[in-house]
């Protein structure tokens, strides 16, 4: 079964990747689902993703990615901040922004995600208020064994965005 991660733009979801892949392989936006927003076509989009994500990999995927969400088969995390906590945090890293923009992108995710089959949806500030409960839950889901792993450093900075191989943290 193929395992993903969608989000809305949210550093969490690199978290949850980390946190998740002594409990399964993990990529996190790996090379080619990067290449795959070139692609214009939706369904050959869709395709190119299908193709390229292999079984029993959880593969954490560009925010942009969320169209092809419905259209994929497995089992799917959806990671999200409220509009509000979105909109302070698109604040903070772009203070010219256009609200109005940012608030159609969020709620467009959110629809891509309520439409889609098999999705575990998680609220940023749950997660952060209990970790563990959220990875035992989401291992459960995904029918994997959670193997709990201890993050202390930034994982942006340590280079764990864009991981062609699975993540090795704890091993």
């Amino acid at each position: 079964m193929k395992h993903y991660i969608f989000h809305t733009l949210d550093s969490k979801a690199l978290r949850l990747a980390c946190l998740l892949s002594k409990s399964i392989p993990t990529l996190t936006e790996p090379s080619w689902s990067i290449e795959a927003l070139e692609i214009q076509d939706l369904w050959e989009r869709v395709d190119f993703v299908s193709k390229n994500h292999t079984e029993d990999i959880l593969v954490k995927y560009p925010s942009q990615l969320c169209d092809v969400m419905p259209h994929v088969e497995g089992k799917k995390v959806f990671i999200y901040r409220d509009l509000k906590d979105h909109l302070l945090t698109q604040a903070f890293i772009d203070s010219n922004m256009n609200a109005q923009h940012y608030a159609f992108i969020w709620a467009q995710k959110l629809t891509w995600a309520t439409i889609s089959k098999d999705v575990f949806f998680i609220c940023a500030k749950d997660f952060l208020k209990n970790e563990k409960r959220t990875l035992k839950e989401i291992c459960k889901f995904f029918g994997v064994k959670y193997k709990p792993v201890e993050i202390l450093f930034n994982l942006v900075k340590a280079g764990y965005n864009n991981q062609d191989n699975p993540i090795k943290i704890g091993y």
